[in-house]
């Protein structure tokens, strides 16, 4: 008797065990966030641009040897003096407006932290501006004006990652376009240099003197610039880049109904400053 009493105590004993355990809260499990993946710069990508130019670059007026009615007219033009001696006249143009193109670039993440490779881009140009100079003494005005008209680049890059995702990089290498320049001499009512090399009589209200010419030309670029990994593929960049296409001459000759031989040689400095935004998208 006292046996069976000592096994159903044992059993009460655990059914009130079980039934206890059964009514503690479960604890839930930790959940952790799988961790993230390292976004990898290798390979080629590809996207489009725009943005905005701007250049402020002088334009150099020179006559010819000594003795030439183009001296005098240059001498006239910007200080109103008569000198038939070489001599020079400068204006400073203002140029600028929009850009916009696409470029193609490979990335090699050659340690952890350091990003290099290389870009080539093709744009369209509407950077453009003008200048205009009065004589103070004679009835003659010089007009000028310097176009942009496309440009591209071909350029390495080298980056530091601030982050993963975050680029900032420099840049440089070869740059090329189209620029064009053109002046014109006018007089309200006609004006005469006679030189003993040559001579130049403008007749009164068209123009006198004019040149205009398009280059293609090779220079350099330089800049820098962000680039953020949005996606696996996507990323957004903001750059800045320094375009120097050199130098382009253009004569001035006299315009019917003005006669003579004089000349002038125009000179513009073809330098521009360029911010864009891209997108790209990686292969």
């Amino acid at each position: 008797m006292r046996a069976r009493l000592l096994v159903l105590a044992a059993a009460s004993l655990a059914t009130l065990q079980v039934a206890s355990a059964a009514d503690m809260p479960v604890k839930a499990p930790i959940y952790k966030a799988p961790a993230a993946a390292v976004y990898n710069w290798n390979g080629f990508y590809a996207g489009v641009n725009g943005g905005y130019g701007w250049g402020a670059n002088d334009a150099d007026f020179t006559g010819e040897p000594a003795n030439g009615a183009g001296n005098d007219f240059v001498s006239r033009i910007f200080t109103g003096a008569v000198n038939f001696s070489p001599n020079t006249g400068t204006q400073s143009i203002d140029a600028n407006g929009a850009i916009g193109g696409a470029q193609l670039g490979y990335n090699w993440q050659f340690a952890p932290t350091w990003v290099a490779g290389f870009e080539a881009d093709i744009q369209a140009s509407g950077v453009k501006g003008d200048a205009t100079t009065t004589s103070p003494s004679v009835s003659l005005r010089l007009d000028s004006e310097q176009k942009l008209k496309w440009f591209g680049t071909l350029r390495g890059r080298l980056g530091y990652l601030v982050n993963p995702n975050l680029l900032v990089y420099a840049t440089g290498g070869l740059a090329y376009g189209e620029t064009e320049g053109s002046a014109t001499v006018t007089s309200a009512t006609g004006f005469i240099a006679v030189g003993a090399t040559t001579t130049i009589t403008c007749a009164a209200g068209p123009v006198c003197l004019s040149g205009q010419d398009s280059k293609t030309a090779a220079g350099w670029t330089a800049g820098g610039g962000a680039e953020w990994a949005v996606t696996r593929n996507i990323s957004v960049k903001g750059e800045y880049l320094h375009i120097d296409l050199g130098n382009e001459s253009v004569l001035m000759t006299a315009q019917a109904p003005s006669t003579g031989n004089g000349t002038i040689t125009a000179t513009f400095h073809n330098s521009f400053d360029i911010v864009r935004a891209g997108l790209n998208w990686k292969f």
